[in-house]
């Protein structure tokens, strides 16, 4: 149980979004991410929330939805991962701005084409002259 909450089913549906930390510079990443996990957390007080409960998140729903219990989907898919017959969905369903499935390629395009046509390289060309002499 949940402290303050009250569920009515075991099964959990989680999401967190988030900076990760960068393995290499230890930084924060500068754009957030958001991952899945389905969980059984009637004898649990944490879950983990990962890329591996991500990668598994959609294949252990879809096996559920089809009637699998949830013990016996997410057994198989752990399964079907360690003997290298998973392979996750390459969909993009990602909307937001920036995202792979919305580049928003156009609008760059037209604020590039609007700043380009406003920077005065002329004022640029003369300071140049002038710091060369």
């Amino acid at each position: 149980m949940i402290e303050g909450i009250n569920l009515e089913s075991q099964y959990v549906r989680l999401t967190a979004t988030g900076y990760y930390k960068r393995e290499v510079t230890g930084k924060n990443s500068e754009c957030q991410v958001r991952l899945n996990a389905l969980s059984d957390v009637s004898n649990r007080d944490r879950v983990n929330i990962n890329v591996f409960t991500h990668l598994e998140y959609a294949r252990v729903l879809k096996l559920i939805e089809k009637g699998m219990p949830f013990r016996d989907a997410y057994k198989k898919v752990g399964l079907d991962i360690e003997a290298g017959k998973f392979v996750p969905k390459k969909e993009v369903h990602h909307t937001h701005e920036g995202s792979i499935g919305n580049l928003c390629t156009k609008e760059i395009a037209a604020l590039f084409e609007q700043t380009w046509n406003n920077f005065h390289f002329e004022k640029a060309e003369e300071a140049e002259k002038r710091l060369a002499k």
